[in-house]
This record gives structure tokens, C-alpha cells and sequence, in this order.
């Protein structure tokens, strides 16, 4: 009986340890219920340019290509990239079904320049590969509205059907003299072509006038391209030849020993005055009161046979520039066919080329010059106007208002108490926009006594007495 209490314990023991286990089994922990995920963050929609914005602004183009000749290899690389704007504009799936009509109407065009903003044609590549190839990478700003022009022309723009069957309709750069001739009668009715020039107004006859006389009496500099990897030597006789063209046109002429003492003696002054914003070349024509500047971009290459005879060949690149403004006002390229001969040396040989491929390039750039100056001069010269010590921005305002209804038009560049400096747009002499200037300030009160102090080009300086 003694061991009743212990087996009594024990199973006591045994009972709560079950009971324990039981209570642990069935009691589970809650699950937390997970959140959903976070739903992806959308990115807001990029909007992409529609057909027309992009053909309105310039589309920054790269292009690569090889050829037989310098020129050649530039040219298909310009149209390179001309190829590449063309699909943004149209598709590639369009631009690859039409590509036998753009071949004829564009990419075979014998002026590519006509599809470019030349200013901005930067070569990142040009290389001899062989005897007779070279290999040309460039950048370049594509003009839109160039290569708009001429894909409206041929029914490729805005969703258009491509109409292979019919004739493709050529850039008025590669059309012939008698197609021209043809097609005049139709020029006489057609809509003018969206160039996107603003307009400027009609122009008088005496306005007419006086810009034919300002376009043939414009005074020319001409610089080879310092960036051109050719001897100093034939660039120098390539500027000589282009020099003796113009003179025998009795053209106005920088000798070219005046460029070149400027260039020497000035270039501190140079850097201090631009901080090189322009190019040399370009701030000497204007301190030597060029109306246009010429770049020669030139290479030569010879060859000596046994007999003692020397052939020299050349391809060149000229460019025109208004002085003042730096806008391009024409481009002209020549690459010699037959090479020129020498019975004296190599270099004799080499001079001969690139000088015979400068002359028979000059006339043709010359009349882009004359025909592009024209038609830039009916919204006027550009003139700096400098007033020094100004009078407040009412008395200022005033006279503006006044100016700007007796020129083309006007722009500010800047004002401050001590000088207030402007852009002037007028057809006529300076002489001529100082009495305007100086009639003016008779009628407004407190510039009575305004003054020229300086001239100089196209540039003229007031000070008000102040």
C-alpha cells in the first residue's frame, strides 16, 4: 500500500505531459497574410516626334563610304547619312522599297552638299586604304527640309503609296540645263517651295539695285583650311591661282601677305577679343573688311615614270563664307580627271593640278556666291550698331522704335549703362543707316548730340555725350 502515492504521482505526471503535448499539437500560429506585390511603376511615355518635327530641324547624321578619290569617298558618306535621315523620316521597310526611286531622284545626286548644313560636316575618319581607295567617317547635320522637299516631290512622305512606275522627280541640283528649259513654263505656275525662309518683305527697285551693285563689288579673302593635311606649298599656290581668277574678274582682293601678317602679329589679340568663338580666318576678314572669305581644302598626290616624266592630280574643296555672319554662301568641289603633267619634277607636276583644279572650280562657286548673297540681301546688311553711355531704356526705346520702322529689322545683343550693342538689318550703305541714325536722334529728346566715334566695316559707334 506504501507504493500507491507513487504510481499515483506518476501518473498524475503523465496525464498533464499529455495534456501539454495535446495543447502544443492543435494550437497553430496565425499566417500573416502577404501583401501584394507593388505594381510596377510605369514610366511615362516618351513622345516621339511626329514626320513633320523631325523634318523641320536638322538630323544629326553619320555616314561612312569608300572611293576611288578623296571626294568621291566624302560624297557617299554624306549620302550615307542623307540614308540614314531618309529612314527616320519614312521607315526603313518604305525606304527600302523605294530605293530605286531615291537612288535616281536622291542618293545619285551630283551636289550633295544641297542636303547638308556644310558647317557642321565633320570628318572623324579619312584614310588611303590603297593605291586608288580612300575611307571617309563623318558627322553632319542633315537639312530636313532639303530632303523633305524632294520625297514629298516623289509621293514618300506622310504615308503616301510609293509609286514606283512613276518617274522619280530630281533635286534642282542634278536637273539638266534642258530639263530646266523644259520644265520652265511649269515654274512659272508652281507653288514656291517650303524653304522655310522668313519673309521679309518686298523689296524695291532701288533696294534691288543697290544690292546688285553691293554684290559686284564685293571686296574677297581667300585662306587655304588650315585643318588640311596637304604642304603648306600647294595650299599657298592654290590660294595664289583662286587670287589671280578673281582679279582677272577685276574683283576686289586681300593680298594674301596681309592675311598672313595679321595672323602672325595678331593672335594674342585674336584669343582676347573672341575667345576664339570664331575662326581666325573669319575675324581677319572681318578686320580687313572682306564681304566674303574662301577656304581651300586641298589634296595632291604624283607620280614619276621612268623617262623623266612627272603627273600630278589634285582634288579640292572650296567654301564660301559672308564675313560678317560666317553664313555659307557656297560650296564647290573638283577632283582633276586627267592628270597634270611636268617634264620637270614631281612637285612642278603636283602645283600644276591642284592650281588648274582651283581655276576651273572658281566661276562655279563665285555664282553661288552672287546668286545666294542676292537672295540673303533682301532682308539686309547685317550692321553692328555700339550706342556708348545710353540714355535710359525709355528715351532707348523710343529711338528703336523709331530706327526699326526705316530698316529691316533689328536685333539686341546687349545693354548696359555704358554701352547698349545691336544688330541692324538694312539695304544700304552705313553712310547711308548713320544719317537715318542721325535724323532720328534730332526728334528724341536728350540724344540731340549723339555722335559717331568709330567706323570700321560694317560696324559703326555712337557715343551720346553722356
Amino acid at each position: 500500500m506504501k507504493k500507491l502515492p507513487g504510481l499515483l504521482i506518476l501518473g498524475v505526471i503523465l496525464l498533464l505531459t499529455s495534456c501539454v503535448s495535446s495543447g502544443t499539437a492543435t494550437k497553430e500560429k496565425p499566417v500573416k497574410e502577404q501583401a501584394p506585390p507593388p505594381a510596377a511603376k510605369k514610366e511615362p511615355a516618351v513622345r516621339q516626334p511626329s514626320v513633320m518635327e523631325l523634318a523641320r530641324k536638322g538630323y544629326s547624321g553619320t555616314g561612312q563610304a569608300q572611293g576611288d578619290t578623296f571626294l568621291n569617298a566624302r560624297n557617299k558618306a554624306i549620302m550615307d547619312a542623307v540614308r540614314n535621315a531618309v529612314i527616320e523620316l519614312i521607315g526603313s521597310e518604305r525606304e527600302k522599297a523605294s530605293n530605286a526611286k531615291l537612288e535616281q531622284a536622291l542618293y545619285g545626286t551630283k551636289n550633295p552638299n544641297a542636303f547638308i548644313f556644310t558647317d557642321t560636316l565633320k570628318s572623324t575618319r579619312r584614310d588611303k586604304t590603297g593605291e586608288n581607295m580612300w575611307l571617309y567617317d563623318c558627322t553632319v547635320d542633315v537639312n530636313l527640309e532639303a530632303v523633305r522637299s524632294v520625297l514629298k516631290a516623289n509621293n514618300l512622305m506622310n504615308g503616301e503609296k510609293p509609286a514606283e512606275a512613276a518617274p522619280a522627280v530630281k533635286s534642282p541640283a542634278d536637273k539638266s540645263p534642258a530639263e530646266k528649259k523644259d520644265e520652265g513654263a511649269k515654274e512659272k505656275v508652281a507653288a514656291p517651295a517650303d524653304t522655310g525662309s522668313p519673309d521679309y518683305g518686298k523689296v524695291t527697285e532701288a533696294e534691288k539695285q543697290f544690292i546688285a551693285r553691293y554684290v559686284d563689288r564685293m571686296t574677297y579673302m581667300v585662306y587655304f583650311d588650315e585643318k588640311a593635311e596637304e604642304e603648306t606649298v600647294y595650299m599657298k599656290s592654290a590660294v595664289g591661282k583662286a587670287n589671280e581668277f578673281l582679279a582677272s574678274q577685276a574683283f576686289d582682293i586681300i593680298d594674301a601677305d596681309q592675311i598672313e601678317k595679321l595672323k602672325e602679329d595678331q593672335q594674342t589679340v585674336y584669343e582676347e577679343e573672341t575667345g576664339e568663338s570664331i575662326s581666325i580666318i573669319q575675324w581677319i576678314a572681318q578686320k580687313l573688311n572682306a564681304d566674303i572669305y574662301i577656304e581651300i581644302f586641298g589634296k595632291t598626290g604624283g607620280t614619276t615614270q621612268l623617262g623623266g616624266k612627272h603627273y600630278g592630280e589634285a582634288s579640292i574643296e572650296l567654301k564660301a563664307f559672308e564675313a560678317s555672319t560666317a553664313v555659307l554662301m557656297g560650296s564647290a568641289s573638283y577632283n582633276t580627271l586627267e592628270k597634270a603633267f611636268s617634264q620637270t619634277s614631281q612637285q612642278s607636276a603636283r602645283l600644276n593640278a591642284i592650281q588648274g583644279a582651283v581655276y576651273k572650280t572658281m566661276p562655279r562657286l563665285i555664282e553661288q556666291v552672287k546668286v545666294n548673297m542676292t537672295k540673303a540681301l533682301t532682308r539686309g546688311i547685317r550692321y553692328e550698331v555700339i550706342v556708348q553711355k545710353p540714355l535710359g531704356d525709355r528715351a532707348m526705346s523710343r529711338f528703336w522704335s523709331k530706327l526699326e520702322e526705316q530698316v529691316r529689322s533689328i536685333k539686341s545683343l546687349s545693354q548696359s549703362p555704358e554701352e547698349a550693342h545691336y544688330y541692324v538689318w538694312y539695304i544700304g550703305s552705313l553712310n547711308d543707316l548713320k544719317n537715318i541714325i542721325y535724323d532720328i536722334t534730332d526728334t528724341v529728346s536728350g540724344l540731340e548730340n549723339m555722335e559717331m566715334v568709330l567706323s570700321r566695316g560694317k560696324s559703326i559707334t555712337f557715343n551720346t555725350g553722356f
